[in-house]
This record gives C-alpha cells, structure tokens and sequence, in this order.
C-alpha cells in the first residue's frame, strides 16, 4: 500500500518539476508529445505516476497508467500544489509548466553554459555521493553518470549542471580537485564537445558527433533527469528513466538515450496484461 508522507512530498515535488524543467523537457520526446496532445498543455498525473523510477519513490507496485489508484493521483496531487514552477487542473488530476518551454535549442544552451564535463569517477560512485561533493562547491542542479549504451557500463565521466555560468566558472578556478584521491579532470561542457569533434575529425571517424547521448544516474535527493529512446520494436519514441544524461557517441551506442524505456517497455506489458 502506497503511503506519502509529508517527509516524501518535497521529494516528489522535486522529481516531477525536473521532469518538466528547462533541464530535461527539450531531451524528453515523450514527455513533450503528451503535453503537445493537449491544447493547454496539461499531462495526466496517472502517466508521471507510472514512471518506474516514481513508483519506486512512492512503493508503488508496477501498474498500467489507468490503473495508476485515484487516492495515489489525490496524493501526489497534494505534494505538487504549492509549486511555484507547475500547474495542477481544477480536478488535480493534471499537471503543466506554468510557462511553456522557450526555444529548445536556446534553453539547451543555457543550459549547457552551465554544465560541466568531470572525470574520472569510481565505477561504484552514487549520485548522492557526487551530489555532497559538489555541493560544497556550488549548488548542483542535477548530476548525472554517463554509461555506454549496449553494456549500461557507467565510463566514469559525468555531466554536472549547475544553477548558473558563475557557478561553473567557480568550479574550474578550483584547481585542485580530487575525489578520494584521484585528481578530477574538470572542463565545459561546450569545451567537451569541441575537443571530442576535433579528435573524431583528427580520427576520420564519420557521422555527425553528437554528446547528446544515454547516460544514467538514480538519486535521492536531488531529481534525475530522463530522455527518449528509439523504440526497435515499433520504431516510436518512448521515455527513458529519469536520472540520465547524453554521452558521447561510441560505436555500437544508439540515440536518444535509454533507462525511461524499460518504463515504458514495463507499462506497455501491464497495458496488455490489463
């Protein structure tokens, strides 16, 4: 039985306004279909509910979206009503931005103005870990592992976004980082991207390099962020777990990203099953 607690609501109001954030709306061609599919924008909270990783925060058992129970809606819709950054129906059984998203590729700018690419990392590294650390520093807007697509390896690189430009330039004057004794190679992530073109350019590697890439990250205190995969099956975008971030393209890795599909794969089945 699914129990809120007022302990877990600020979490809750967390998760589901990244979900809707600058940060990971423009990457996430799920989400943004079904605010498209409305004409004021509104997407159902039985739809944010089912994600697998907010079951997993709330202890809800896997379930297609309609049968997502209406006191579980009435409950997340409690912990979501005083945001300032979203919108519920007058029923409180929807949710949206209170302002749409801007121009996708300004606000991934913006964005990336206030990323940076850091490595390396333990392969046993946690988000919460990553996240104490850097908070230190600077507040971090989200932090998250990059991992190859076939092998779901984490590469021992992360992309961590800050709350802004200045906090970035604040982290690279601190030279001498390390992470339980190993010296952190800290860069950009605009710097990122133009070292990696030139050295595929240096390679002859073909193909349009793109950093935009599945990564993941699970966290508890701070929201994940998510992203979209390319179906095989039915060849439709599909959402992948909050908590990930693009990497860089390797051979054999694919586009869009891809926890958030083991959601959906997962809902698609309960949907049959139902």
């Amino acid at each position: 039985m699914v129990n809120i607690t007022e302990e877990i609501k600020p979490k809750i109001l967390k998760q589901v306004e990244f979900y809707f954030s600058d940060s990971n709306l423009p990457r996430d061609n799920f989400l943004k279909e079904k605010i498209a599919e409305d004409p004021s924008g509104f997407v159902d909270l039985n739809i944010i509910i089912a994600f697998q990783r907010f079951r997993e925060l709330i202890g809800l058992e896997q379930c297609p979206v309609s049968s997502v129970p209406a006191e579980v809606v009435a409950s997340v819709a409690d912990a979501l009503k005083d945001s300032t950054f979203l919108d519920l129906n007058e029923e409180k059984t929807r949710i949206k931005r209170k302002t749409p998203l801007g121009d996708e590729q300004e606000v991934r700018k913006r964005v990336d103005a206030r990323s940076l690419y850091v490595k390396p990392f333990p392969l046993s590294v946690n988000i919460d870990s990553l996240t104490e650390f850097f908070n230190k520093i600077a507040p971090v807007n989200g932090i998250r592992l990059r991992r190859h697509f076939t092998s779901k390896a984490f590469k021992g690189s992360v992309f961590v976004e800050f709350e802004t430009p200045e906090d970035v330039e604040k982290v690279l004057a601190a030279t001498d980082l390390e992470y339980e004794g190993a010296p952190l190679l800290c860069m950009s992530k605009s710097a990122y991207i133009e070292a990696k073109v030139s050295e595929r350019k240096r390679k002859n590697i073909r193909g349009k390099f793109n950093p935009e890439r599945n990564d993941d990250s699970s966290v508890d205190g701070l929201p994940d962020g998510c992203d979209n995969v390319e179906d095989d099956a039915s060849s439709k975008k599909r959402p992948r777990e909050e908590g990930e971030e693009e990497g860089e393209e390797e051979e054999g890795e694919k586009e869009e990203g891809e926890e958030k599909a083991e959601e959906k794969e997962e809902e698609k089945k309960c949907e049959k099953k139902g």
